[in-house]
């Protein structure tokens, strides 16, 4: 399935590079995004299948943190603009490091965005944000969506869990079950917050937040 998805993606990439009528050009763009969260479900599913057979390898180095910020904002950034959102940064970081695996965590960072993009409303904003709090440095993604069911909230990194509200392909699926589970084998750990309405405590929307134990400033050694 992975191959053909792959097939059908590259043909619509080929076809939009051709002069066309523009309501058969808006239908082929709908085909290749709806085929390409295909795509990332079938991915993330592999993913899974092999974390838990033991197939994965994490493989930690020395990681600065406000580098894999930058690097996911590169890659998610055209998401972000073709749904209307603004994709903010605030990292307050000063050379702080991370023993990470630097594939896998902007994998899940990419991961976390591509929801918080599902799950917004255009002209919103998606915030990422890294810092130093003790011995660990923290990671966010926060956006201003349309938030999660307090009921919802203790099954987020189950498998498959879709909430009360969830319609079409709007539910959790599988990615925040991979999150947990590469940032479990990190050392770290990873919580939601969220709110369904602005209240004096916050706006309405999610935050995820990761934490993964940080490295001294002067250690970039194993």
């Amino acid at each position: 399935m992975r191959t053909r998805l792959t097939v059908v993606l590259g043909e619509c990439d080929l076809a939009l590079r051709r002069e066309m009528a523009e309501p058969t050009r808006e239908a082929l763009c709908t085909i290749r995004v709806r085929t390409q969260r295909l795509h990332r479900k079938v991915e993330d599913l592999l993913r899974v299948a092999r974390s838990e057979s033991g197939e994965i390898d994490i493989e930690l180095e020395p990681v600065e943190v406000e580098r894999l910020i930058a690097d996911t904002v590169e890659d998610t950034g055209a998401l972000a603009r073709r749904a209307g959102l603004r994709l903010e940064t605030a990292v307050d970081t000063d050379g702080l490091t991370a023993l990470a695996d630097p594939d896998w965590m902007r994998q899940v960072l990419e991961g976390l965005v591509a929801n918080a993009v599902r799950h917004s409303p255009a002209g919103g904003r998606i915030a990422l944000k890294a810092f130093a709090d003790g011995d660990d440095a923290v990671l966010m993604v926060e956006d201003e969506g349309s938030g999660i069911a307090a009921a919802d909230l203790p099954h987020l990194f189950e498998r498959f869990y879709r909430g009360a509200g969830a319609t079409g392909g709007s539910g959790f699926g599988i990615g925040l079950a991979l999150a947990k589970w590469v940032v479990e084998r990190h050392d770290g750990n990873i919580a939601i917050a969220s709110r369904l309405e602005a209240d004096p405590a916050g706006p309405r929307g999610t935050t995820v937040t990761i934490r993964l134990p940080a490295l001294e400033r002067t250690d970039h050694t194993l």
